[in-house]
This record gives C-alpha cells, sequence and structure tokens, in this order.
C-alpha cells in the first residue's frame, strides 16, 4: 500500500505531464485494451481523453510500465475496432496510463483524425452553446442531436 507521501508525489505527476502536451485533448469514455507483448500481458480499462498524440486510459489495475514500452492499443471510437501502437509515457497502479501513439497506419491515422475533427467540433459547439443564452443554448442543443 502507497503512503501518503507517495500518493501526493504520483496525484502530482498527471498535471506535470499535461503541462507538457503541445496538443489539446479531447474527453471520451470508450472501452481499451492495452497488450503488452513483451509481457503477454492485457490491461482493460477505459480511455477518458485522446488528441493526435496520444490519450489516457484509466485503469483498475496494478500496472507497471517503464516509459517508452512499445503497447498495442485496441478502442472502438467509431463503432468499428481500432488497434494503434503506442509508448508509455506515464503509468500508475490502479489509476491510469497516458500513451503517445507511435507512426499510425495511413488508413488508421485518416480514421483517427476524423474521430479527432468530429471531437474538437462538437468541443467547439458546446463552447458557444455555453456563452450562448439559454434560450440559444436550448436551440442549439436540440439541432445537435436531431442532426445525429
Amino acid at each position: 500500500m502507497e503512503d501518503e507521501g507517495t500518493a501526493v508525489v504520483a496525484a502530482q505527476l498527471p498535471r506535470e505531464a499535461e503541462e507538457q502536451r503541445g496538443e489539446e485533448r479531447y474527453p471520451v469514455a470508450w472501452d481499451a485494451e492495452i497488450f503488452v507483448p513483451e509481457r503477454a500481458a492485457m490491461i482493460r480499462g477505459r480511455m477518458v481523453n485522446i488528441s493526435p498524440a496520444g490519450c489516457y486510459v484509466q485503469t483498475v489495475a496494478w500496472v507497471r510500465l517503464a516509459p517508452t514500452t512499445v503497447v498495442e492499443l485496441v478502442f472502438t471510437p467509431d463503432g468499428r475496432m481500432m488497434r494503434a501502437r503506442a509508448e508509455a509515457r506515464f503509468a500508475q497502479s490502479r489509476a491510469g496510463v497516458g500513451l503517445r501513439f507511435l507512426p499510425l497506419e495511413e488508413d488508421i491515422q485518416r480514421r483517427l483524425d476524423s474521430v479527432i475533427a468530429s471531437l474538437r467540433m462538437a468541443a467547439a459547439a458546446a463552447a458557444v452553446v455555453g456563452k450562448a443564452k439559454p434560450d440559444l443554448r436550448a436551440t442549439v442543443a436540440s439541432s445537435l442531436t436531431t442532426s445525429s
């Protein structure tokens, strides 16, 4: 079991890592599986955010992955399974794993770019709705749900 000092340091690490990110991450809630070939292990979790460069997968498992450990990530962003090679950048047991995507195959990269573009548009629409007057928010929200 971790002592309080370790927990405090570990809690600060994700913020430090976030400050180093060059791209905006978009919130998601997708099931994810991380395969670690060198250990013949699999970790299940939930992807909670994604950017063109990487993602964060929450886990409840005891995870020990050294930075630069290469893994295969499987997730379903658009109703179809996607596989991407990534490297671990941050891992904390019973919290999650930050992953940076490695160069992707052309078709996977196109799909990921399309998913990110959709998330970016949804975030922009939500920002407009958040700044709008209450009656306009309802109109925009209604049009977003009916056009889907």
